[in-house]
């Protein structure tokens, strides 16, 4: 299975890189040198960062986990460990082969499922924090919403909304419902007659 002599045991991150760094010693390469990130082709003292012997700081990622082995000459073997095997196996609950998935599975879900979900979870939301609270945050979303944009826009909703206000209260006041059309101009300009 291996054509090499074994160079370190470990059972941890730490472990593998104490080897490691054993093993670029037994090299003697320097890990911060510009040969060796020439070699490696990672930057600068990149190497040297990756091999420091901490928990906090970089780590070896996908990237530079097969150019660090490749650089030191070694390959990783995975070997049964005998008696952690014996101590873990009555702690193991075994899966059900029923659930393994051997290939990737893909939902096609309908927007109007979405859309369902969307109805349900506002109407969930109004009972749960109250119509008032509600109001509350939809006004001041609609306030967000409108805030942005040119100036003329907001001017704009700002007038229809005032006039819309001032038709309603005219039209609570003479009793009739005719003057709830708003005057507003329209947003190019050009003003609008009742």
């Amino acid at each position: 299975m291996s054509d090499g002599k074994v160079l370190a045991i470990c059972a941890d991150y730490l472990g593998f890189i104490a080897a490691l760094r054993d093993r670029a010693a037994d090299l003697g390469l320097a890990m911060g040198s510009e040969n060796a990130a020439e070699i490696s082709g990672l930057a600068g003292a990149t190497l040297a960062r990756l091999m420091t012997p901490k928990t906090s700081g970089k780590i070896l990622s996908i990237e530079s986990f097969g150019v660090v082995l490749g650089l030191l000459g070694v390959k990783m073997l995975v070997v049964e460990d005998v008696a952690q095997t014996t101590r873990m196996k009555t702690r193991i609950v075994r899966r059900n082969p029923g659930y393994v998935r051997d290939q990737v599975t893909h939902l096609a879900i309908p927007k109007e499922t979405y859309r369902e979900m969307g109805r349900k979870g506002g109407k969930i939301r109004k009972e749960r924090i109250g119509a008032k609270r509600c109001s509350k945050s939809a006004r001041h979303a609609a306030l967000i919403r409108h805030s942005g944009g040119p100036a003329s826009i907001r001017s704009y909703n700002a007038r229809a909304a005032a006039m819309a206000r001032w038709a309603k209260y005219r039209g609570k006041r003479d009793g009739s419902a005719d003057h709830l059309e708003t005057c507003a101009p329209a947003p190019d300009g050009t003003p609008r007659q009742p």
